[in-house]
């Protein structure tokens, strides 16, 4: 980052005599040569001005910041922008540093057999599919999925619970030092 003196189009000069096309193609192949490309910067996009009237007025955007691909991966949700100062003729410009984390995903749906031996199961897949009769095929299967998923966590809460009676049962009856199971 920084002030690199040169211009990668003509698009980033406005004023005076028009950058020699062959500095511009020297330096986008440098930057590329590199392996570099110019992260994006919002705000005003001319970094350097020199400071004249308004009819010898020339910007031009010098200040930039280069990244990698491996650099751009690690904070691809960084942000650079321009900041207003009128001490200096080359705008100070800021780097937002975000690093990527990845969402993570949604856990997946999963249809439990067990369930089919439930009598709620039948009647919650009618009331869902009929309720909703108006809906496409997708919109029903996603409804009724998300209710099956909530159903089903309060049944196996419910399992747990049974579960854990049964065992509290089987130390009862047979003793805590006879029994040895695993969670």
């Amino acid at each position: 980052m920084g002030d690199f003196n040169d211009l990668l189009a003509s698009q980033e000069k406005q004023g005076g005599l028009p950058h020699p096309n062959w500095l511009l193609q020297g330096f986008r192949q440098a930057v590329e040569d590199t392996g570099l490309f110019n992260l994006p910067m919002s705000g005003y996009k001319f970094t350097w001005e020199n400071g004249r009237d308004s009819d010898s007025c020339v910007e031009e955007k010098l200040d930039r910041f280069l990244v990698s691909s491996s650099w751009h991966s690690k904070f691809l949700h960084s942000i650079t922008y321009s900041l207003k100062v009128t001490s200096s003729d080359h705008l100070p410009i800021y780097l937002e540093l975000k690093v990527f984390a990845p969402r993570r995903q949604a856990r997946l749906f999963r249809y439990e057999n067990l369930w089919n031996r439930e009598p709620d199961c039948r009647h919650l897949v009618e009331e869902c599919w009929l309720d909703n009769s108006s809906w496409d095929v997708l919109a029903k299967l996603q409804k009724c999925s998300s209710m099956l998923d909530s159903w089903g966590q309060s049944l196996h809460n419910l399992f747990k619970a049974d579960i854990d009676n049964c065992k509290r049962d089987m130390k009862l009856y047979c003793g805590a030092s006879d029994l040895v199971y695993k969670n």
